[in-house]
């Protein structure tokens, strides 16, 4: 909970306490995380789309739950994007399913990930990781996807592949998507990276 600049104090000016909480929190992290890359502290506002608007070459992500905010950030010369989640590892709502999942992914929601030590719910981990995609994909394309735009295989060594459907534009060179994801503190943490050294076709 670190001090916010005039102008992302007034953005949240008429907020509640728990969105100014979760607001400041996030300013507070990613501040954080651009200091590990020698960027001064400034301020982080909002674009129309409400978005973090990150400091000229500069990519990064902002999540948060209702205990606990993470940033990542990384410099524009290697990364092209980056999306980050964070979810309570609590079971997704059956109601969700239909919504998150695709037919082909939802077969396999009530299946847990079983990593040797913990099991993991499917479905929020497929949700966290549709997340992260879309955090990394739209600010690269201004579009905005739908679950049902994202096809998600998840492994339980940490790592997860996304295909995007070919109705919406896709990310050359980056024929698949790949991510990871990890369990920490209680909840599900998943990040996609765009590197600009594109994938080999596949």
């Amino acid at each position: 909970q670190g001090p916010l600049f005039p102008c992302e104090e007034a953005e949240v000016v008429n907020a509640v306490p728990v969105r100014k909480a979760e607001f400041r929190a996030g300013r507070t992290v990613a501040r954080s995380a651009l200091a590990t890359l020698g960027v001064t502290a400034q301020a982080i506002p909002r674009a129309n789309d409400r978005r973090p608007v990150w400091p000229a070459g500069i990519v990064g992500s902002l999540t948060h739950s209702r205990k606990h905010c993470a940033a990542i950030a990384a410099r524009d010369d290697h990364v092209l994007g980056l999306g980050g989640d964070l979810e309570p590892a609590t079971p997704l709502e059956p109601s969700l399913y239909a919504i998150v999942g695709r037919p082909s992914e939802r077969v396999a929601f009530e299946r847990p990930i079983e990593t040797g030590a913990v099991s993991v719910d499917r479905g929020k981990l497929v949700f966290a990781a549709k997340e992260a995609v879309f955090k990394a994909y739209y600010p690269v394309t201004e579009v905005f996807l739908d679950y049902q735009d994202a096809t998600v295989v998840v492994d339980p060594g940490g790592q997860f592949s996304v295909r995007l459907d070919d109705r919406v534009p896709a990310l050359p060179g980056h024929p698949v998507l790949r991510g990871r994801w990890a369990l920490v503190g209680g909840h599900i943490v998943a990040v996609l990276t765009l590197s600009r050294v594109v994938d080999a076709p596949a």
